[in-house]
């Protein structure tokens, strides 16, 4: 998988603790279609508001800077950029003309980009005829295609239609594919939809393909190709002539896999969104007698010239291969530049049919290779996503090979352009990499498949001389490093140093101590927390001059990057930290995350000879679970030499625990309500010697409560432990489902939408969590707040501490719904009816049919009628307290189809 070209830019905003690059995951339009693709996030330059540009770090009013004759300001780039005078059928875009699709030129004409118009084209088909198998034919009924449209609908992109299969053609043979492009209203929402007809295809190995689609009646005729296989991302190729209602290009088709092509009418693509965005639509265009044919011819693979790195010039058009071989262990980076506002640059690179990268991006765009040995080689395809200019697109091929971060290295500065490395390290292991030179740098780590920046320790704002960081690695396989030097001046040369030490964690079971050693100063290992509810590490046998104290941290396995271990930035921050001690203890209820990584450093400075042996185990405790209202009595209880009695109570979210402890004779008592972290949140220590302490506390969505019971050692105690049950009880109901949505009723037909506020007004006394409500904001996202004020953003997370509070949720999402409302004697009906938002097939949209139903004796059902095809989270069902953070979940097994819950008060 290929990042794109990211030119060195101003300095880099902050991520994490004192500094570091933002880095992140940026999917392409495309991505949704058919696959995920990642493009690397480079750091930006300067953002300047309306009216001013960006001139180096600095912003200036667009007023004043003038540019010469001939030329206009382009105020998003801040260049001046030449006058263009553009013929009929064609606008002018970033200092060319192109068209704009309102010339097409049918039968054996051209479109003539001086004059505007259509001209004879001795060359091409007449009108009537298509070309199949290199001849002229006449298309009427005679002429049949291999394979026809399938019924509709057959678009595999946004409807979840089934593509019609055709046989794959052997090299010189010809496929032809038929069919109309109808608009219509697909997804009966009473607006006409594109129609896009799809055909699949499989290959089993790499190949070259001739793919022509004729537009007939009126049809001008665009495809897309799209691969499904991984290693593709979003690769997609598009096959376009604005001035043409035909369109020609050869595919390259990188890899085995299923294949995808797309056949439309070129006016209702979205052009303005195609190079950043991929494919997508505008509007629909065709009729009922707006038809098209294709072929789909295979073509013998030219074999690829053989080059060496450098620079090389040429004109995008046709697939053009190149073979590149390694002299040394190396990996490649390929830059393809091709500026133009009506075609994007695409570059695939391949050992066979195993591809290393492939990516595209306007104007330019970087492609990596894996490691390569000494003696074998790669093959670099040059080629488009689209291409819909006039005139011949330039383009300019820069191949570079990179050696390995490890040693002294020599690196030749190139302007705005970043110099490459490489390290290897497999998924799980920790990576120290270090630098040192005379030279302050630029430097940054991407991850395996050029998605993610893993590490930033000297940005270009900051450059250093040398720097450290540990690097936790999930994916196996070579790592990129990426420098740059600031002050740069091209072909300067500078000396630095590299490490990149790859280390193994060491493995540690709960209950059997492991030795660490520290190595560099860190020690680091893995433990697994699966069954281990309230866990607890300790660290002993402490080793080595002075080593009494550690700073000890955990983190998650699952996530990549540079760990943020204590004085070091980083992009992994730590989920459980502490500093000085000797031990440490986490809740990982509700469940467990499996293997997590601890880090180990002598607090007092790192002298060479520490070791320490790690304990991982289960916390002693007492556990008690509750699920009735009633009381747990623990009589002449003894505290132990901890002076430290531990209780996991787990009880229904939203009732009460209250904690009394009486401690006999002069026993002084604190009790201490526990986060997850082990730290105190509430504590009870109010009475003094012989007193009787109580501390009662809130069940939140967890489930679950955690105390401390403090006390000298054999001091005798007796402890009651009582749950109060939430306002509401959940269960079934009998209701079903009835329509309610009128012209009347419909308060809401938008998206991500709130009403104004509600007033309940056919019935009083509603009581919600035993206070009553008069009036509700319902928003398009699934959800009721009676919190009357509330006008924020409308798509929420139940339990969060943030507003709203007070949520009725039947099922909370990204819904693109209408809402009604009707309020009756003894009840106020709230209907949602609408969809998820989504892209398929990567995003699935789900039908939403339910009510949220409020009942004058307090209770609230939520009803499903049969057309409801959501999947329900339960994190998205349930009743929020006034209180914020307290939620009574509801039950995601009756949140379906045909069926209800209730929610009673209690």
């Amino acid at each position: 998988m290929g990042a794109r070209f990211v030119a060195p830019s101003g300095a880099s905003p902050a991520r994490t603790r004192s500094g570091g690059c933002m880095r992140g995951r940026v999917v392409w339009a495309i991505a949704a279609l058919l696959g995920a693709s990642s493009a690397l996030i480079g750091c930006g330059g300067k953002e300047c508001g309306e009216g001013t540009v960006a001139m180096g770090d600095t912003c200036v009013p667009a007023s004043t800077i003038t540019c010469g004759e001939g030329t206009t300001l382009d105020e998003e780039t801040g260049e001046c950029v030449a006058d263009v005078q553009c013929a009929t059928g064609t606008v002018p875009r970033d200092g060319e003309c192109v068209p704009d699709g309102s010339v097409i030129c049918t039968g054996n004409t051209t479109f003539d980009a001086t004059s505007g118009t259509c001209v004879l084209d001795p060359s091409a088909c007449a009108e009537g005829t298509v070309l199949v198998e290199g001849e002229c034919v006449a298309y009427d009924d005679s002429l049949t295609p291999d394979v026809s449209e399938g019924a509709e609908p057959n678009d595999a992109l946004f409807f979840e239609g089934d593509p019609t299969l055709f046989e794959t053609p052997a090299t010189g043979e010809t496929r032809t594919l038929g069919g109309c492009i109808t608009p219509a209203d697909f997804d009966e929402d009473d607006v006409a939809d594109v129609d896009v007809d799809t055909f699949a295809f499989q290959v089993t190995a790499p190949g070259l393909y001739d793919v022509r689609a004729e537009g007939l009646n009126g049809l001008s005729a665009a495809f897309l190709v799209f691969g499904t296989a991984e290693s593709l991302g979003g690769w997609y190729r598009l096959g376009i002539d604005l001035t043409n209602d035909s369109a020609q290009r050869q595919i390259w088709l990188p890899t085995a896999g299923t294949y995808i092509i797309s056949v439309l009418d070129s006016r209702s693509l979205a052009l303005d969104a195609l190079a950043d965005e991929g494919p997508a639509f505008a509007r629909p265009v065709g009729g009922e007698d707006t038809c098209y044919f294709v072929s789909v011819e295979a073509l013998e693979t030219p074999a690829p010239t053989t080059i060496e790195p450098g620079t090389r010039m040429g004109t995008l058009g046709d697939p053009q291969f190149f073979r590149i071989a390694a002299t040394e262990k190396t990996f490649f980076d390929a830059l393809l530049e091709a500026p133009s506002a009506s075609a994007q640059p695409a570059i695939v690179i391949q050992e066979d049919g195993d591809v290393h990268a492939a990516t595209a991006l306007s104007p330019g765009v970087q492609g990596f290779s894996e490691v390569v040995e000494s003696g074998e080689a790669v093959t670099i395809v040059v080629d488009h996503s689209y291409n819909y200019a006039i005139e011949p697109v330039e383009h300019t091929l820069i191949v570079t090979a990179n050696g390995e971060a490890n040693g002294d290295v020599t690196i030749t500065h190139r302007n705005e352009q970043y110099s490459y490395l490489f390290f290897e390290g497999a998924a799980g292991e920790i990576v120290h990499l270090t630098h040192a030179g005379e030279t302050p740098i630029a430097i940054e780590a991407i991850n395996s498949d050029v998605t993610l920046f893993l590490a930033q320790t000297c940005s270009i704002g900051a450059p250093c001389a040398d720097s450290e960081t540990w690097i936790q690695l999930t994916q196996t396989g070579r790592n990129i490093v990426r420098v740059y030097n600031p002050e740069g001046t091209a072909g300067d040369t500078y000396d630095v140093t590299f490490a990149a030490e790859r280390i193994v964690p060491t493995a540690a079971a709960a209950g059997t101590p492991a030795t660490l050693t520290l190595a560099d100063g860190w020690a680091f290992a893995t433990i697994e927390t699966a069954g281990v509810e309230w866990g607890e590490l300790e660290l002993g046998d402490l080793t080595g001059a002075g080593f009494t104290e550690a700073d000890v941290q955990i983190f998650a396995r699952d996530e990549e990057g540079s760990l943020a271990l204590v004085d070091f930035d980083g992009f992994v921050s730590p989920i459980e930290e502490a500093t000085e001690t000797t031990s440490l203890a986490r809740i990982w209820l509700p469940s467990q995350p499996g293997q997590v990584l601890v880090a180990v450093r002598d607090a007092a400075g790192f002298d060479g000879d520490e070791t320490a042996a790690l304990t991982f185990r289960e916390r002693v405790r007492e556990d008690i679970t509750f699920t009735t209202g009633t009381t747990e009595t623990r009589a002449d209880v003894t505290v132990p030499a901890s002076e430290l009695l531990y209780y996991l109570v787990r009880a229904p979210a939203a009732g009460t625990v209250t904690v009394e402890v009486t401690g006999a004779g002069t026993a002084d008592v604190a009790i201490a309500q526990l986060s997850r972290e082990d730290d105190a949140v509430e504590v009870a220590d109010a009475t003094g010697e012989g007193g009787v302490e109580t501390l009662e506390s809130v069940v939140p969505s967890s489930g679950w409560l955690a105390y401390a019971i403090i006390a000298s050692e054999g001091d005798v105690l007796d402890i009651e432990i009582t749950n109060v049950l939430p306002p509401y009880s959940v269960g079934e109901s009998t209701r079903t489902f009835a329509d309610i949505c009128t012209d009347e009723t419909t308060v809401l037909d938008e998206d991500d939408a709130l009403t104004d506020a509600i007033a309940l007004s056919t019935f009083t006394g509603f009581q919600y969590f035993g206070e009553e409500v008069t009036e509700m904001v319902v928003s398009t996202n699934g959800w009721i707040t009676f919190d009357g004020t509330y006008a924020g953003n409308s798509r929420i997370t139940l339990g969060a501490t943030s507003a709203p509070s007070a949520v009725v949720a039947p099922f909370a999402g990204d819904l693109v719904t209408r809402v009604c409302v009707r309020q009756a004697a003894a009840e106020t009906i709230i209907q949602w009816s609408g969809e998820t938002f989504g892209f398929p097939p990567i995003i699935p949209i789900e039908t939403i049919e339910m009510q949220a139903i409020l009942l004058q004796s307090g209770a609230i059902e939520f009803v499903y009628g049969p057309g409801h095809g959501a999947e329900a989270r339960p994190t998205a069902i349930g009743l929020e307290a006034p209180t914020p953070g307290v939620v009574i979940g509801g039950d995601a097994t009756r949140a379906i189809a045909g069926s209800a819950m209730r929610f009673t008060p209690n």
